[in-house]
């Protein structure tokens, strides 16, 4: 089972427009901090794998053959042109996961998760909602607050419906860390346990767990954003990382990493040396997406297939 997880990464590219491979690979499963640019080389894995909880020799699933697909959305004015673009190529998500030859593609879950508070029923970060704008419930096959294989032929309406997050305004900083470890139920120390009822079915302990986090902005810490700092963030999720027990983890952050800074915006230190405390990261400039259009949601997708061949 463990020989099927490969240590490569759902890969948000610009191939679209040839711009070649933009994601600096930056996991290497250790404490430190990850250095910005799109080197574009291959994944680091040295480093002590993160302790999970004890196998069961000969009988915990591949984690293949479930995914949970989880998309942290900084959902702030200057983050709206991107976010715009993910909503476009939504439909070519869809494609992507119901085209995959995996064993997943018969078992997946994806699901949005605003950064800031939206002030909307399960509209706190780490919350998924059905209703995520307040136009009405996205109508999905299962009734939760997710989209699924069972979806079908709706797939693509029932993603662009559930990543139809409200833009608030930036006057608060946003929750990155304590979005993502609170949908994946496990609520960093401090932070409050999320409603039940705000995500429930979402996410399974044996899955290949995938976690894409698109922001303008990096998270502060300290609680001015999410409790903590990187190192409590890595803490929280690292049980997830152990394939022998059914479970996996990988994590893709599309924010500001310049090559030559500043660029357009101040590097996401706290969120890119988050990544490189685990081992299977990528990170991508969010300038190069910010001022022109990108599908690098199409491409992301097709990464997916490569993690279980």
């Amino acid at each position: 089972m463990a020989a099927r997880y490969r240590a490569l990464l759902l890969v948000p590219v610009l191939a679209a427009l040839g711009c070649g491979d933009t994601w600096d690979r930056i996991g290497f499963g250790g404490a430190g901090t990850a250095s910005g640019g799109a080197s574009g080389g291959s994944i680091a894995t040295a480093g002590t794998a993160a302790t999970g909880p004890a196998p069961d020799a000969g009988t915990a699933p591949d984690p293949c053959d479930a995914l949970d697909l989880l998309f942290v959305v900084e959902n702030g004015p200057d983050n709206q042109l991107v976010l715009a673009n993910l909503t476009a190529n939504i439909a070519l998500l869809a494609d992507y996961l119901q085209g995959s030859d995996a064993a997943w593609t018969a078992d997946f879950h994806v699901a949005f998760t605003p950064a800031r508070d939206t002030g909307r029923p399960c509209g706190a970060p780490g919350d998924l909602s059905i209703d995520p704008s307040g136009g009405g419930p996205c109508a999905t096959a299962g009734g939760g607050p997710f989209a699924s294989e069972t979806d079908g032929d709706g797939l693509a309406d029932t993603l662009a419906c559930l990543a139809n997050l409200p833009e608030v305004p930036a006057d608060t900083a946003p929750a990155l860390a304590g979005a993502a470890t609170r949908a994946l139920g496990r609520p960093l120390p401090g932070d409050t346990v999320p409603d039940a009822a705000c995500g429930a079915g979402f996410f399974r302990p044996q899955a290949l767990h995938a976690v894409v986090l698109v922001t303008s902005t990096d998270d502060p810490g300290g609680g001015a954003g999410s409790p903590g700092a990187p190192a409590d963030w890595h803490a929280a999720l690292a049980d997830l990382e152990a394939p022998e027990t059914g479970s996996a983890l990988a994590l893709f952050a599309l924010a500001p990493d310049p090559a030559d800074p500043p660029g357009c915006a101040p590097p996401a230190a706290n969120v890119l040396d988050w990544l490189a405390r685990h081992e299977h990261a990528a990170s991508s400039d969010w300038c190069l997406f910010a001022d022109g259009p990108a599908q690098w949601v199409s491409n992301a997708a097709a990464e997916i297939d490569a993690l279980c061949p």
